[in-house]
């Protein structure tokens, strides 16, 4: 019954539209005429005109409507790409199929441009629930394109995702303020309780909005993560905790100073369970035989490497006439400071951090840019 009187709505539309009755009541246009004379929404309105349209070029929508193999926003998504030569291709595959499968087809007959990552500052208010001091919540900020209930992660041929996550906001750039209260005018607590009439307290938090395309195989990767780590929380996990625990687990495998301190702990269990073998009755301590005349070799062990990272803050060590360090961070390259074809060891007092220009820079000194030049590569 709901899907007849919507259709009928819809032929009604039309019936309006080609009249132009509208003009008649003084509406300029059907979208106005929808929003003024029949009370719906922007997104209401647009949505039925659309729909409406539809069904009159294209009558075999309609039959698809009436039996509830294509709903009222189908209806409206795919208006936008039936043509005459792919009318009814379209409306034979879209019969039945789940709302998000119809998206993917549109999007993929209107491909857009490239979406560029960026990073955006933004901050988020939140109500102070706490009376007498403040409480920064752990807000959890989820947009999706086209979708802002956070539903679930679907697969499509390219997802723009856009998230928000809590900075770890370094005080020698950003200056702490007084207090990150901030009191909303002409608001407050009009109940008997206590703080009743006081001003609502707001709390403002900084945050950063992250925008970036991605593809089918992401989305599934990304949402089989969501699944294993679904046991960690009741409710479904938002991207920033997803992205936290995701990025925390990379970090505690491969950052160098972790790599050092599970050094470090390996070490000192190995030489508890060497002393408690000692201390055993009738075992007597084994010597251990240190390897001698090892080659020398240009291959420098991933303890050292670690050492030298962490000593140098991740950061290229190449520091210029007037005192001035790189602050590159990113393609670092372990260099010796003595030339290994010069003699050089793969101790760490002897290497250091460089970016791969800086790098480049140092054996040109060292070689000679003619001799060099075989070895650069193109950026």
């Amino acid at each position: 019954t709901e899907r007849e009187v919507q259709l009928n709505i819809l032929y009604y539309l039309n019936e309006v539209e080609h009249r132009r009755l509208y003009l008649s009541m003084a509406y300029g246009s059907l979208f106005e005429f929808c929003m003024e004379y029949l009370g719906y929404s922007k997104s209401s309105a647009g949505r039925r005109i659309r729909a409406a349209r539809c069904i009159d070029r294209f009558p075999g929508a309609a039959g698809l409507f009436r039996s509830g193999e294509l709903n009222l926003c189908a209806l409206s998504m795919i208006s936008g790409i039936l043509t005459e030569e792919n009318a009814g291709e379209i409306l034979a595959w879209v019969r039945g199929r789940p709302f998000r499968d119809i998206e993917i087809l549109v999007a993929r007959h209107r491909p857009g441009q490239i979406i560029r990552d960026r990073v955006k500052p933004v901050f988020i208010m939140n109500p102070d629930t706490t009376r007498g001091g403040v409480n920064t919540p752990g807000c959890i900020h989820v947009q999706s394109e086209g979708d802002n209930s956070n539903a679930g992660l679907n697969v499509e041929p390219k997802c723009k995702a856009s998230f928000t996550f809590t900075p770890n906001v370094g005080s020698e750039k950003f200056p702490k303020s007084k207090s990150n209260v901030t009191v909303m005018p002409g608001t407050g607590n009009t109940g008997s309780g206590p703080g009743a009439g006081e001003p609502e307290r707001v709390v403002v938090t900084q945050k950063f909005k992250i925008e970036f395309a991605v593809g089918p195989e992401f989305m599934r990767d990304l949402e089989r993560a969501r699944s294993l780590l679904s046991t960690r929380d009741p409710k479904r996990l938002g991207f920033e905790k997803l992205f936290g625990i995701l990025l925390k687990e990379y970090l505690d495998r491969h950052s160098p100073e972790s790599r050092i301190k599970k050094r470090e702990q390996r070490r000192e269990n190995k030489k508890n369970r060497d002393t408690a073998k000692c201390n055993r009755p009738g075992e007597a301590k084994e010597t251990g035989k240190k390897r001698t005349g090892a080659a020398r070799t240009r291959h420098i062990p991933q303890s050292i490497r670690d050492e030298v990272l962490v000593r140098d803050g991740g950061r290229c060590a190449y520091v210029g006439p007037d005192g001035k360090r790189c602050n590159e961070k990113n393609n670092l390259q372990i260099d010796h400071i003595i030339p290994y074809a010069k003699g050089g060891n793969n101790t760490p007092g002897n290497l250091r951090l460089l970016c791969f220009k800086h790098n480049q820079l140092e054996a040109e000194r060292e070689y000679g840019a003619e001799h060099m030049e075989k070895y650069n590569r193109k950026e």
